[in-house]
């Protein structure tokens, strides 16, 4: 047994309603990975044959908001000859074409207020972020063909900096202490302090093809000239010129984290050393 590192990305996972534009009850993603389980597993794999590469769903535990497992992936049609370190001999692989060698990817995800965090492992030949969204897709079109879902990732910076390196921001979210709208509101809304969270969470919305840069800035600045009794944290969703969904929190510390592992004999990550790990950031993150 040897230690080695492995670094575990951060992601944000909303689903939405492509029709409405309403955001949907991020639980149907638990139980998209509880139709998947139910099935037998050859029925569970995913084949991309372009890449010459498969994947399925191996393992899933979940534990109320609380999610976590791996997948197991290979590359097939690849089997060139072995040639031996110490002497340089070669001969022919055994293995068979259909055949490739297994990688795990782990992962963990917790749900909170209609949103999952998702923490992935990250792999070269392993499961990546795309690729989940294309494994979970079709079991999500099952539930309602209009659902989809809206992966993002993660980023730590200058919040400033980052907010320009987006093409659009979609949405903006300003969670401010709950006494914020009691006061401005009065006895309109009757509030029950023992049944409310703390803070309330003001979003604001782009219309089709606008952006809300200037708005995002502009709450920001707010952010940082004023107390957290006031506004608590800023949550920006935005696209990149490549289309790839950015998430600027200002609660993310950071986008990732490394971690050690063991590794068995044969140099894989030993799934009781990963997994527990993982959980926990979620659970700390959460």
């Amino acid at each position: 047994m040897s230690i080695s590192t492995r670094k575990i990305i951060h992601y944000s996972i909303k689903i939405e309603n492509n029709k409405t534009g309403d955001v949907v009850d991020a639980t149907k993603l638990q139980e998209c990975f509880r139709a998947i389980m139910k099935l037998k597993n050859q029925k569970r794999v995913y084949d991309n044959p372009l890449l010459n590469r498969f994947h399925l769903l191996f393992s899933y535990t979940e534990k109320n908001e609380y999610a976590w497992g791996y997948f197991k992936s290979a590359k097939y049609n690849h089997r060139p000859d072995l040639i031996d370190k110490e002497n340089l001999s070669e001969r022919s692989n055994p293995k068979r074409m259909t055949e490739g060698e297994g990688e795990k990817t782990h992962f963990a995800m917790g749900v909170k207020n209609n949103e999952i965090l998702l923490l992935l492992e990250i792999k070269r030949d392993g499961v990546q972020v795309n690729t989940f969204q294309t494994y979970l897709a079709p079991y999500l079109k099952r539930i309602n063909q209009n659902y989809t879902f809206n992966i993002g990732l993660s980023v730590t910076g200058d919040f400033n900096e980052k907010l320009k390196e987006l093409e659009r921001v979609s949405s903006v979210e300003i969670y401010t202490p709950y006494i914020q709208v009691s006061d401005s509101f009065g006895s309109k809304i009757p509030i029950d302090q023992g049944d409310i969270q703390e803070e309330a969470v003001v979003t604001f919305k782009a219309q089709r093809a606008k952006s809300l840069k200037k708005t995002a800035k502009s709450v920001y600045n707010i952010f940082s000239n004023t107390k957290r009794d006031e506004v608590s944290r800023v949550r920006v969703y935005g696209k990149t010129s490549s289309q790839s969904t950015i998430l600027l929190d200002t609660n993310r510390l950071k986008d990732h984290d490394t971690i050690k592992v063991e590794l068995d004999d044969n140099g894989q990550v030993m799934t009781q050393s990963i997994l527990p790990a993982i959980k926990q950031l979620v659970e700390e993150i959460l």
